[in-house]
C-alpha cells in the first residue's frame, strides 16, 4: 500500500513540474537565414511585432517589415485579399516567411491566412 502511494505521489509531482516547465521558448533565428513558420499568434506587442507559435510549442518573435505582403490565401492565380497588419490578432493562425534578422527575431516579408479565419 505504501509502495502505491508512494509511487502514485512520485507520478503527480512528476506530472506537475511537466505542466510549470512547460513555458514556451522563444525561437532565436539565424542572421539571413530563410524561415517558413506556420502557427498561432499567442502575443501582439504592436501593430508591427508579435509571437507566433509552432505546432511543436516553441514561439518566434516576428517583425512586420515595410515591404511585407499581407494577405488571405487562395484568389485565382494565387492571389488573396489584402489585409493590414493591425487585423493581425491573438488566436489567428498564419503562415509567416520571412529571414532572420540580427536580434534574432524573424523579419516577415510574406503572410498567408485564410479568409475563414479571418473572420
Amino acid at each position: 500500500m505504501l509502495k502505491t502511494l508512494s509511487g502514485f505521489l512520485l507520478a503527480v509531482l512528476l506530472g506537475a513540474s511537466a505542466v510549470i516547465a512547460q513555458d514556451a521558448q522563444l525561437r532565436s533565428l539565424t542572421s539571413g537565414q530563410k524561415y517558413k513558420i506556420k502557427g498561432a499568434v499567442v502575443a501582439k506587442d504592436d501593430d508591427n511585432s508579435f509571437v507566433v507559435r509552432d505546432t511543436t510549442g516553441v514561439d518566434t518573435r516576428v517583425v512586420v517589415g515595410p515591404e511585407a505582403s499581407i494577405k488571405t490565401k487562395g484568389g485565382f492565380f494565387g492571389g488573396g485579399d489584402r489585409f493590414a497588419s493591425n487585423q493581425i490578432v491573438r488566436g489567428l493562425y498564419l503562415e509567416v516567411e520571412g529571414r532572420g534578422d540580427t536580434t534574432g527575431n524573424l523579419s516577415a516579408q510574406r503572410f498567408a491566412s485564410t479568409k475563414t479565419t479571418l473572420k
